[in-house]
Order: C-alpha cells, then structure tokens, then sequence
C-alpha cells in the first residue's frame, strides 16, 4: 500500500464540522493530522489465502472478510436482517465460529446504511465484540436502531473495558481519508471506503450505502450494499472513484440480486468474473413481496461472466417485474446465491481466486435449498 494512513480523532469521525469557523478548524485539523499523525504505510506484504465469507442469513448482507495477516484481522459488512426468521440465530452462530476467543475482536465494522437487513445484529456485535472501528453513513436511525448510533458514540468517549483504546467511530460522509477503513497491517491487503461527489444526500436510504472495494494485490473485490440505479450512476460520474471500479475479480451483487442494482453501466465497467447474491428464499417473510434476486439480474450477470458457463449449472427462484410472480433461472460457475449455495466461501492469494467448501463445523440454521 503506498498511502499513508491517517490517525482521526473522535471527534472528527463522530460528526461533520460546523459551518465557517468549525470548518477552518477542521481544515487546520485535517493538515496537523495529515503531518503528525500520519503513519509510513506497513512495508511487509502477506502471502496465502484472504478470505471473504458471504454469510447465509436470509435476507440481507452479513460479509466477514479475514486478512492472510500472521495474526487474524477482521473487516464485517453489516450484520444481517432482525425480521426474517433465523436471521439473527445463523449470524451470531457463524460470527461466533468465524471470529473465536474470550474476547473476539473486529477491526472495522462498517453498517452500509440503516436498514433492517442489514444492521438488525449490529448492537449485538458492538456489544460483544471489542471492535476498533465503527463505521456508518452518518444518516439517521430508526427508533428501532437508535440504540447502535448510541452504543457508538459510548463507546467513542470511554475507554473499553480490557481494552488500550477508544472505539473510533466514523461518518462515512466526512472522513478526510477513503483509507479510514484499513483493517489488516499487511501493505499489500487494503480496504477504501469509495465515497463520490454528492454522497449521503438520497432521499432513498439505498442510494446512500457505503461501497468498499478491498485489494489483494492485483485483485480487488467490491461491495457496494444496496446502492440502487443513482448511487452506482454518482460511483461512475466521480472520476476519482470510477477508476476503483474496473476490473473487478468479485463483486457483491448490490441490493440482494434486485434488478433496481448491478446496472449495466456499471456491470460493464466492473466486468466482474464472479458474483455473490445474498438474498432470502421464495415467498419468505419480505421476500415474498421482494422476490429478490430479479430474473433481469440475473440475465445481466450471465450476459458478462461466460467463463465456465456449463460448469456447476443450478436452478434458482428468480423474481419477475410483475408482483407476486416467480420464474426460474439456471445460473452456473462463477454466479452464487446463498439460497442456493448456502454460506460462501470466496478465497484469494492476490493472484488467483476461487470458491472454497466453508468448513464443516459451521452451522446452517437458516439453510438453503
């Protein structure tokens, strides 16, 4: 990695700067921050596997990705749905198996947007895990997930039980670096936070997802949570960004395989050679009304990724535009869903990249079919 890392206080990650005078202020923060705090990037490199587990949880998004650092650093994209059933169960028990120890520590957290299925574990995790850092959208809550923002926030200000340091807990919106989400010390293993020009200002919630893109090397693997049509057309417009979106050895389908996301703009940008759906079952709790992922979607992503297209074929329920009706799909190597596919295991070693059996202790309480 050839940035350096920026060191940010509490009280810049919490909130944005007040207007004229608060903002000079956080200017001149910005540049002590940037001569003092600023770190030499990690000069040692990592070889072996980087793992990203696509976590099946029904509907929503729960990622854990682990760095091939000698010692085990963690990155968690959101923490699954509260509604659907044995959302929360699957994902406390896989977390809990996936991240061992009296006291399991994450380095970043990141909670794409405040929707249920996607932050309905997230108190949980704030709670029981030792997390470093803590990182959202900087929109509001519900009443239902105030209490996360809240945990937050306690945690920023006190020191940690057992702990050396604070919570860092950072508004995607304003953090001065996209390399503020950096969870593994090795310099060739990188997480950015890609944030385009009109970020965050979206009536709908989705448009308003925080997008990673984590690097191995050469290979770079993306998740953009359910950005919609217009979050992925400000990704392309934002010059800076668009240049982190091509090439893409994986991508997270955005919005659970719906057909409002992973736009053909985009898709041909990307040129993705494999792709993760998270999504729920046919006709389950809300993805009766859903029928996530979209037949349309799923046309767009065969009509890219054609290597190995006789290998692995599968059938999968597909949503059709009409409500209420379902059709089928065959997808094949290389296009996975967790309704299908179960959890999923995607491994790297910077060079090459492939879907992996997740081991057999793990557990299945959500299943698949």
């Amino acid at each position: 990695m050839n940035s350096k890392r920026i060191c940010l206080s509490n009280r810049w990650a919490q909130r944005p700067p007040r207007a004229c005078w608060g903002s000079l202020l956080s200017l001149l923060f910005a540049a002590f921050a940037l001569s003092v705090c600023a770190t030499p990037a990690h000069a040692d490199k990592v070889t072996g596997q980087l793992k990203i587990y696509m976590l099946n949880i029904g509907q929503g998004d729960a990622i854990l990705i682990v760095c091939p650092h000698k010692q085990p650093h963690y990155l968690l994209i959101d923490s699954g749905a509260k509604s659907y059933p044995k959302s929360q169960d699957a994902f406390r028990q896989l977390i809990q198996k996936l991240v061992p120890g009296s006291k399991p520590k994450l380095d970043v957290v990141v909670a794409t947007h405040p929707h249920e299925d996607h932050i309905g574990g997230m108190l949980w995790v704030l709670q029981n895990f030792s997390v470093s850092m803590f990182v959202d959208n900087g929109r509001p809550y519900t009443s239902t997930f105030k209490s996360i923002r809240t945990e937050a926030q306690k945690q920023s200000k006190s020191q940690m039980p057992g702990s050396t340091k604070k919570l860092v807990y950072v508004n995607a919106a304003t953090v001065p670096s996209t390399l503020v989400a950096d969870f593994c010390p090795a310099g060739n293993v990188k997480s950015e936070l890609l944030i385009p020009k009109g970020f965050g200002k979206a009536s709908n919630v989705n448009n308003n997802s925080i997008a990673i893109r984590v690097t191995y090397d050469q290979m770079s693997f993306l998740f953009t949570g359910d950005a919609e049509k217009q979050e992925e057309a400000l990704l392309l417009q934002d010059t800076s960004v668009a240049s982190r979106l091509q090439n893409v050895i994986f991508y997270k389908a955005g919005h659970h395989g719906a057909e409002t996301s992973t736009t053909s703009p985009l898709l041909q940008t990307m040129s993705p050679k494999w792709v993760g759906i998270s999504s729920g079952a046919k006709n389950i709790s809300k993805n009766t009304g859903y029928r996530h992922p979209r037949a349309k979607t799923l046309d767009g992503l065969l009509g890219v990724i054609t290597q190995d297209a006789a290998l692995e074929l599968r059938t999968v329920d597909a949503g059709q535009s009409a409500k209420g009706q379902w059709t089928t799909k065959k997808i094949h190597k290389h296009i996975y869903v967790t309704t299908k596919d179960g959890t999923l295991l995607f491994v790297s070693d910077g060079e090459t990249f492939s879907r992996q059996p997740v081991p057999a202790a793990l557990p299945d309480p959500v299943g698949h079919h």
